[in-house]
Formats: structure tokens, C-alpha cells, sequence
């Protein structure tokens, strides 16, 4: 509850500031998902509340750069309080304000960086971002790989390279060239293990293969 009378304290001062488009306050779930802002557009406005999807699409207005204000310059100065960025429930910290100062507020108490509490809060939203980075690295990938593309990260291998690994960089593809041109294209998952290939060309005695053609690779094996 004190983090709720904090929170109350900051949309009282942001009225009494004048502060447009400044985002006071927000809530989200555990995952992050669905995130309500309340807001003010102005100081004579009601307030307002709107949905994002992710944290990330919170905003916060920087007091000084507001244009046409009617306040003084000391005015603005004294309002600059830690407007808060977001609300959320951390497991093993609990709910948490994140203030547009770059603090965070657990209980009542503000904590900065360095603090035991703030490391845990950077540490919760960095495997988030690392978490969302891993699904949209493996989509780019099994994108490129579905369409016979070059992967994000891709390297071409030329003679006296005659054969391409079995193992290479995550979420990668590798080309290998003879003399008469691209011979095969390998694809490695997010383990940097072979996942497909597509041959373009090879021996060819029996007139069986048509090119381009795919191979799967499954626990080390080539089919």
C-alpha cells in the first residue's frame, strides 16, 4: 500500500506541474504482456488510460523539453521528481516501481544502482530482453532456412575448403564454392550443430538427383 500512496503522491505533483504527455503510472503482469498507462494529456485534461503490450513501449516526457510551458525555469526545475517509468510484480523481489531516474522503488524505499534490490531488477529485465532476443534470432533463422537464404550470420568458405563442418556458429549458414561455383549451403541451429543442408551441386553418375535438393541432419547424421 505504501507504493500505492507513493505512486498517488506522483499524479498529484504531476497536476500541480502542468506536465503534458508525462507518463505517471503503470502496471503489468508477471510476463509483461498486457500493461495499462494512466496519463495526462494536459493539466486541465481528464486522465487517461491506454494499453501497450510490452514495457518497452513506455514513455516518459523530460520536464525541460516541454515547449510553450507556462511555468518558470525554476518551476520546472523543482518539479523534476522521479516520475515513474512502470509498476511491476518481480518474483523473489516483489512489486516494483521503475523510476524514469533510472532508480527503483520496492516497499517505499528507493534503491540505485549498485544496490542488492536494483541488481536483481536489472538482472530480471535483462533475461527478458535476452529471452525476446532468442525467439526473434531462432525466427530469423528458420525463416532464412525455409527459404533457402543466407542466415543473419553467414560466411563463405572457397578452395582449399572442400568440405563444410558439422559444427558452426548458432543460428548461422556457411557456403562452400568450388571452382565452378556455389556447391552446398549448411544451416546450424541454435546449438551451432548441422541442422540442413541444400546441395546445388555434386556427382551426379546415376541421373537420380535433381538440383537444388535438401538433406535433414539428425544427432550428428546426415540424411
Amino acid at each position: 500500500m505504501l507504493l500505492r500512496k507513493f505512486m498517488g503522491a506522483v499524479l498529484s505533483l504531476s497536476l500541480f506541474a502542468g506536465v503534458a504527455g508525462v507518463q505517471v503510472y503503470a502496471e503489468a503482469a508477471e510476463e509483461g504482456i498486457s500493461v495499462e498507462q494512466s496519463i495526462y494529456i494536459d493539466a486541465n485534461s481528464e486522465r487517461e488510460t491506454v494499453t501497450t503490450d510490452t514495457y518497452e513501449d513506455f514513455y516518459v516526457v523530460p520536464v525541460d523539453s516541454l515547449s510553450g510551458s507556462p511555468f518558470t525555469a525554476d518551476q520546472l526545475a523543482e518539479s523534476k521528481i522521479a516520475w515513474a517509468a512502470g509498476v511491476y510484480f518481480i518474483p523473489g523481489v516483489g512489486e516494483v516501481a521503475l523510476l524514469a531516474t533510472g532508480a527503483v522503488v520496492v516497499g517505499g524505499a528507493t534503491y540505485y544502482a549498485g544496490s542488492a534490490i536494483y541488481n536483481k531488477v536489472k538482472a530480471y529485465f535483462s533475461e527478458k530482453d535476452a529471452a525476446a532476443a532468442e525467439v526473434a534470432a531462432e525466427k530469423a533463422y528458420q525463416d532464412a532456412k525455409k527459404n533457402g537464404t543466407k542466415a543473419g550470420t553467414h560466411t563463405d568458405k572457397y578452395p582449399p575448403f572442400n568440405k563444410l563442418n558439422t559444427k558452426g556458429k548458432p543460428h548461422s549458414s556457411e557456403d562452400l564454392y568450388d571452382a565452378k561455383g556455389l556447391k552446398q549451403r549448411r544451416y546450424y541451429d541454435k546449438n551451432g550443430d548441422a541442422d540442413e543442408d541444400i546441395d546445388y551441386d555434386h556427382s551426379n553418375g546415376d541421373g537420380t538427383h535433381t538440383f537444388p535438393h535438401r538433406h535433414k541432419w539428425v544427432n550428428g547424421r546426415r540424411y
